[in-house]
C-alpha cells in the first residue's frame, strides 16, 4: 500500500469532510476588501471555520479581533513575513479536514465550498482550485489582453472550461486536503510575494511537490466554484503589467530549478504555443478587420508581457553563459522589432513617391533593421550563439521586410495577387477548372495552388481569399525557411556559412515573387524537393572525374533504412506532382536541378528524372492540353532566341521617371553582385581546398531555360530567383568557413549585408508606389463588376488596378500596352478615335477603367507615353464619353461604341 493510499484510506468522502477557510492579509489599507471577502465566506451554502491571519500588522490584528464577529478566528502570521508563511500559519490553526484559501480581496460566490468540496468524492483527488474572475473598478482597460488576467491574480483563456486535471491552481482560489498539505511540509517560505510586491506565490511549486510526492493524485480544476477578484487602479497600469510579467518569469524559473523535473514547464510552453498566439491573432484581426486599434495595443501587451516574462526567466540563468548572451541578443531584437512597430506609425502609403516605401518609411524603420541584419552578422560571426536566436533573427527580418506592406496597405500589394483572387473565386463559386477558357486560360492548365485555396476558403468558412492573401509574401518567406536550413546544413559543414547563407538568401532576393501566386507555392515545394532529396536521398558514389573541377559532393549522411527510404520517395513523388500541377516553369526549373545532380551523382534513384518528365508530359497533354493547343506556336517560335528572350520591361529603362532607372539600376546591380560573389566564394572554397559542387549545380542549373521561352518577359529574373539559393551559398562561402571569432572579423560580412540591403531596398521596395492599391481604387472596381452587365468590354490601360479579372469569364477584356507601338502612337494622338476603333462592333457596353496605379505602373514601365493617361482622363473631364463613376482615385467611362 502506498503513502497516498494510506493517507486516503483515512480521509472521508466529500459530505463528511469538514473545511476551513483561511484568508491572509497585511494592510489596512485593504479593510473594505477583507470585511467584503469574509462576509461573502459566511454567506456560503456549506459551513466553513473561517481563520483569517494578519502578516506583521498590529494595527490591522487590532481591528479585525475587535470588529470580526467571533465565529471569525483572527491569528497573528508566527512564521517568517509573506504569503506563504501566513499560509503556514492558517493551515497550523485550522481543524477542518480540508483548506482552502481565498486572497482578502477576493470575493466568493455563495455556492463556492460547496462546489469545491463535491469534488473531493473521488478519492484520488489531493486539491480543488476554481475559477477567478476579475472585478475591475469600471472597465476592463481597452489594452490589457485577456490572455494576461494571471498577472492580476485571475483566470486566463487557457484555463480549461470544464471540470478537468491541472498542474496547478490559482492563488486566490484554492483548497487541499489537510493531511495531504501537512504530509509535504506546507508552503515553502522562499516563494511568494511580500506585501505589495508583485511576484508569484508559492501555489505552483507546492502543486509541483504534491505531484512528486503523490504521482497517482490529482489536482482538479472546478469552473463551477468561482471568484471575483478585485482589481485596485495601480494593477490596471503598464508598469504593474511589466513588473508582474517579470516577477511571474523570475518564479517560473525558481520553481523549475527547485522541482527539477524535465517537463516542469510543459504548461507554460503549452500558454506560449497555443493560448498567446491564439490571442494575438485575435486582437489583430479585430484591428484589421473591425478597425479595433485597441486590437493592436492588445496585441503589443502581449508580446511585451510575454518579453517581460522571459526577460524574468533569462534573470535566473545569469550563471549559463550561453543564455545571458541569447538574453542579451533577444534584448536587442526586441528594441529592433519595437522601433519597426513604431516607425508604421507614421508611414502614410498614400505619400509614396517614385521611390515606393523609401520615401515614407521614417528612420526609426532602417534603424530596426539594420538591428536586425547586424546583429544577426555579429551573432553568427561569434559561432557559439544559439540556433534557435539566429532563427529569431531571420524571422524577424522577414516579417518586417515582407510584413510591412501588409500592415500598411491592409490589403493585396501587386496586381497579380488581385488576378490570382479572380482565379480562386472561379474555382470557390463554380467548383469546377475550365482548362479551355479563353481568359486566364494558363492558370486552368495548371490550377493545382488555386484548387488548394479554393478548398482552403471552403473548409474555412471564409468569403473568399481576399481575407489572407495580404499576408501571403511573409507566410511563404517563413515557408521557405526550413527547407532552406536543411539544404544548406546539408551542403557544408561550417555553421557560419550555413546561417550568412541563409542571411543572404533574403536580403539579396529582390525579385518579389513570394506573393499570392503558384510561383510562389511552387518555389517552396522546389525547395522541399532538392533539400530532401540532397539530405536522404544521396548517391553514395564518387564524383565523376569529369565534374570534380567544380568541387565536392555532398556531406556524409548515414544512409536511410530501406523503409525509410522508401516512405522518402513516397514524400518525393507526392511533391513532384504538386510542381507539376501547380505552375508551369517551376518542373523545368526542378527537372533542370535534378538532371545536374543525378548526372554528377549527387543524388539518387535516377528514375526520379524520368518520372518527372512522364508527369510533365502526362499534365501538359491532358488537363494543360487546351491552353497549349492555343499557343503553342509562339512557344515553339521562341525557343532557341535567347537574345529575344532576355527582351523585357527589366532591362528597358529609357521612358521610365529617374526614380525608377535608379530602382532598375539597384536589381540590376545587385543581380550582377551577387554572381560575382557567388563565383569569389567558389574560388576561395578552391583555395582553402573546400569548395562545394551542388551549389554551383544549383546557381547555374535555371540557365538552359533562357533558351525556351521568355516566359513574358520574366525570365531573366526567374533564372535569378531558382539559382539564388546556390548563389547566396557560395556568397557565404567567400567569408567562411573561417578560424576568427574576432568582433573585428565580421567587419568584411557585414559591410557584405550592408551593401546587399542598401541594393534590396531600392530594388524590393522602389517599385511600391505601383504595387500598392487604395480603397478608393477597389471601391471602383467593385462598383464596376456590379453594374457592367456580362459581355461588356473592359478597356484598361494595363491590368494592373486591383480585381482586374473578377468574374472575369463574363467580361471581355483588352488593355492598351498590348497594342503594338503605332497603335499606342495613335491613342495618344488621337484618343476619341482611338477608344472607337477599339470599342469597333462589340456587341456589349464597353467601360474604360482609368486609376491611380494604372497611371503609376504606365510610367514605370515606359511602355505608354507620359501623355497618354492624361489625354485619356481628359476624355472623362470633356464629357466626350459618359463618366458612370468616379471617386478621387478611379474614373469609369462608357465607351458609346459603333453597336450602340
Amino acid at each position: 500500500m502506498t503513502e497516498y493510499s494510506r493517507t486516503l484510506a483515512r480521509a472521508g468522502t466529500a459530505h463528511e469532510l469538514s473545511v476551513s477557510v483561511v484568508v491572509c492579509c497585511h494592510s489596512s489599507k485593504r479593510w473594505q476588501r477583507l470585511v467584503s471577502s469574509v462576509a461573502s465566506l459566511r454567506e456560503q451554502t456549506a459551513p466553513a471555520e473561517i481563520v483569517v491571519v494578519v502578516d506583521h500588522c498590529a494595527p490591522l490584528e487590532g481591528r479585525a479581533r475587535s470588529l470580526f464577529p467571533q465565529d471569525v478566528l483572527v491569528v497573528a502570521n508566527s512564521e517568517r513575513p509573506g504569503l506563504s508563511g501566513a499560509r503556514n500559519t492558517g493551515l497550523l490553526v485550522s481543524r477542518g479536514d480540508v483548506v482552502a484559501f481565498l486572497d482578502d480581496d477576493a470575493v466568493a460566490e455563495p455556492g463556492w465550498l460547496a462546489e469545491l468540496l463535491a469534488a473531493y468524492d473521488d478519492p484520488r483527488v489531493l486539491g480543488v482550485g476554481g475559477h477567478v474572475e476579475p472585478s475591475w473598478p469600471v472597465s476592463r482597460p481597452s489594452w490589457f489582453p485577456p490572455e494576461f488576467d494571471w498577472v492580476i491574480g485571475c483566470s486566463h483563456p487557457g484555463r480549461p472550461v470544464r471540470r478537468d486535471e491541472v498542474r496547478d491552481f490559482v492563488g486566490a482560489n484554492m483548497s487541499f486536503r489537510r493531511e495531504i498539505l501537512t504530509g509535504v511540509g506546507g508552503f515553502r517560505t522562499e516563494f511568494g510575494g511580500v506585501g505589495d510586491q508583485p511576484a508569484s506565490s508559492g501555489e505552483i511549486e507546492l502543486c509541483a511537490r504534491l505531484a512528486q510526492r503523490y504521482p497517482d493524485g490529482v489536482l482538479l480544476y472546478q469552473p463551477a466554484a468561482g471568484v471575483r477578484q478585485h482589481v485596485p487602479p495601480e494593477r490596471a497600469t503598464w508598469a504593474y503589467f511589466t513588473a508582474r510579467c517579470r516577477a511571474e518569469g523570475l518564479s517560473r524559473a525558481a520553481v523549475s530549478d527547485s522541482d527539477g523535473h524535465p517537463r516542469a514547464l510543459d504548461t507554460e510552453r503549452e500558454y506560449v504555443r497555443r493560448v498567446l498566439p491564439a490571442g494575438i491573432a485575435h486582437a489583430l484581426r479585430a484591428a484589421v478587420f473591425e478597425r479595433d486599434l485597441a486590437g493592436l495595443a492588445r496585441a503589443g501587451a502581449s508580446l511585451g508581457g510575454l518579453a517581460a516574462t522571459c526577460a524574468g526567466y533569462a534573470a535566473v540563468r545569469v550563471r549559463q553563459a550561453r543564455t545571458i548572451r541569447s538574453a542579451k541578443a533577444l534584448a536587442v531584437l526586441l528594441i529592433a522589432l519595437t522601433l519597426w512597430a513604431v516607425s508604421l506609425r507614421s508611414a502614410n502609403p498614400r505619400a509614396m513617391n517614385d521611390f515606393g516605401l523609401l520615401s515614407i518609411l521614417p528612420p526609426t524603420y532602417w534603424m530596426g533593421f539594420a538591428l536586425i541584419v547586424g546583429g544577426a552578422v555579429v551573432l553568427n560571426h561569434r559561432g557559439n550563439t544559439s540556433g534557435r536566436v539566429l532563427a529569431a533573427y531571420l524571422t524577424a527580418l522577414i516579417v518586417q521586410l515582407h510584413g510591412t506592406p501588409a500592415i500598411l496597405y491592409g490589403s493585396p500589394r501587386y496586381s497579380w495577387s488581385w488576378k490570382h483572387l479572380g482565379i480562386v473565386d472561379f474555382i470557390t463559386r463554380r467548383n469546377m477548372v475550365d482548362p479551355a477558357i479563353g481568359t486566364l486560360s494558363a492558370y486552368h492548365g495548371w490550377p493545382g495552388f488555386f484548387s488548394l485555396n479554393a478548398g482552403f476558403v471552403d473548409a474555412g468558412g471564409l468569403t473568399g481569399a481576399l481575407n489572407y492573401a495580404a499576408w501571403a509574401p511573409p507566410v511563404f518567406a517563413l515557408l521557405a525557411f526550413p527547407p532552406l536550413r536543411l539544404l544548406y546544413g546539408t551542403l557544408v559543414p561550417d555553421r557560419r556559412q550555413v546561417w550568412f547563407g541563409l542571411l543572404f538568401f533574403y536580403l539579396a532576393n529582390w525579385v518579389g515573387q513570394e506573393y499570392f501566386s503558384p510561383q510562389a507555392f511552387a518555389f517552396v515545394l522546389y525547395l522541399t524537393v532538392l533539400a530532401v532529396c540532397l539530405a536522404w536521398l544521396p548517391a553514395g558514389r564518387p564524383v565523376p572525374r569529369w565534374a570534380r573541377w567544380l568541387g565536392g559532393g555532398v556531406r556524409a549522411r548515414k544512409t536511410l533504412p530501406a523503409p525509410s527510404r522508401r516512405g522518402v520517395l513516397a514524400v518525393v513523388v507526392l511533391l513532384l506532382i504538386a510542381v507539376v500541377s501547380s505552375h508551369q516553369l517551376t518542373p523545368f526549373m526542378l527537372l533542370s536541378a535534378l538532371t545536374c545532380l543525378v548526372v554528377t551523382r549527387q543524388i539518387r534513384p535516377a528514375w526520379l528524372l524520368p518520372l518527372l518528365v512522364a508527369l510533365i508530359a502526362a499534365w501538359d497533354l491532358t488537363v494543360a492540353e487546351p491552353f497549349l493547343k492555343q499557343n503553342l506556336y509562339w512557344i515553339v517560335e521562341s525557343i532557341g532566341q535567347p537574345t529575344a528572350n532576355t527582351q523585357s520591361n527589366l532591362v528597358d529603362l529609357s521612358n521610365t521617371p529617374y526614380a525608377q532607372k535608379l530602382v532598375g539600376y539597384a536589381d540590376r546591380s545587385l543581380t550582377g553582385a551577387m554572381y560575382l560573389l557567388a563565383g569569389l566564394g567558389w574560388l576561395r572554397g578552391h583555395w582553402t581546398r573546400s569548395p562545394r559542387m551542388v551549389p554551383v549545380l544549383l546557381a547555374l542549373s535555371p540557365f538552359p531555360l533562357l533558351v525556351a521561352n521568355n516566359y513574358g518577359g520574366e525570365m531573366l529574373f526567374r533564372i535569378y530567383l531558382f539559382g539564388l539559393p546556390g548563389l547566396a551559398l557560395l556568397t557565404a562561402g567567400l567569408v567562411y568557413p573561417q578560424a576568427s571569432t574576432r568582433l573585428w572579423r565580421a567587419v568584411f560580412p557585414a559591410a557584405l549585408a550592408v551593401a546587399v540591403t542598401i541594393s534590396l531596398a531600392f530594388a524590393y521596395y522602389g517599385k511600391e508606389r505601383a504595387n500598392y492599391f487604395t480603397s478608393e481604387e477597389i471601391e471602383a472596381e467593385m462598383w464596376l463588376y456590379d453594374n457592367a452587365p456580362p459581355r461588356s468590354l473592359l478597356i484598361g490601360a494595363t491590368p494592373d488596378f486591383p480585381w482586374a479579372f473578377r468574374h472575369y469569364e463574363q467580361y471581355d477584356y483588352t488593355f492598351l500596352e498590348n497594342l503594338s507601338a503605332e497603335e499606342r502612337r495613335d491613342i495618344a494622338a488621337k484618343p476619341t478615335e482611338a477608344m472607337l476603333d477599339m470599342v469597333g462592333d462589340h456587341p456589349g457596353r464597353a467601360f474604360l477603367i482609368l486609376t491611380r496605379s494604372e497611371d503609376v505602373s504606365a510610367r514605370y514601365t515606359g511602355l505608354l507615353r507620359a501623355d497618354v493617361m492624361p489625354r485619356l482622363r481628359a476624355l472623362a473631364e470633356t464629357g466626350v464619353f459618359q463618366v458612370v463613376y468616379r471617386n478621387p482615385e478611379a474614373v469609369i467611362v462608357e465607351v458609346k461604341g459603333a453597336a450602340s
